[in-house]
């Protein structure tokens, strides 16, 4: 009697983006990408990689996290990109990416936003994630424009936000920036935050 034919093994999705590689090691390759470049740039690599990466895991785009420059600024700085954004999802997004810390993207926010106070939000956004470096760009940047919003209206609950999710760093840069700041407030947020030791 006559054996029934086997289907023949179905190839690795990793055989046509990297051939020289084992399948495991593709597979740990993969495994070190972040969730955002595996969603923007890695999905696109050829048509087997866009099958096997096409699940809503793979294919969401998460602006809480660090987004490829060349991504997000192809998409937030097309035609109409903002059309659907009413101003609080505006300044949400915003928030979100100064909290990232990625430089590049800060500025393609700032520059497709439309809104007064854009750069106050990113910097309310990235005191928030502790992201000091982006806190002090952001602040050299605001005193470069004529029509964004004065920080000195806006640094009192930029301060008590830093110090209610206990980013010490950012608020004793805020104070030593900002002199006419007064901590109290501060001590308070820092205490109901639960960073007791932020507060002494």
């Amino acid at each position: 009697m006559a054996q029934p034919l086997e289907a023949p093994a179905r190839e690795h999705w990793s055989s046509s983006a990297w051939p020289q590689l084992l399948p495991e090691l593709a597979e740990r390759i993969v495994g070190c990408l972040d969730r955002n470049d595996i969603a923007v740039t890695f999905r696109h690599v050829n048509k087997a990689t866009a099958a096997r990466f096409s699940c809503p895991q793979h294919a969401t785009i998460r602006l809480s996290e660090p987004v490829p420059p060349h991504a997000f600024a192809a998409h937030w700085l097309a035609p109409g990109a903002m059309r659907g954004l009413n101003l609080e999802r505006r300044k949400q997004l915003v928030r979100l990416v100064a909290a990232t810390g990625v430089l590049p993207n800060v500025e393609v926010v700032l520059q497709a936003m439309g809104f007064m106070g854009a750069a106050a939000e990113a910097l309310m956004g990235a005191a928030v994630a502790g992201q000091l470096s982006m806190c002090q760009w952001l602040w050299d940047h605001n005193r470069s424009l004529t029509d964004d919003v004065p920080y000195s209206r806006f640094t009192t609950t930029v301060l008590q936000a830093a110090a209610s999710e206990g980013h010490q760093h950012v608020c004793e840069w805020l104070l030593a920036t900002d002199h006419t700041l007064f901590p109290g407030g501060a001590v308070d947020a820092a205490v109901r935050g639960g960073h007791v030791a932020l507060a002494e």
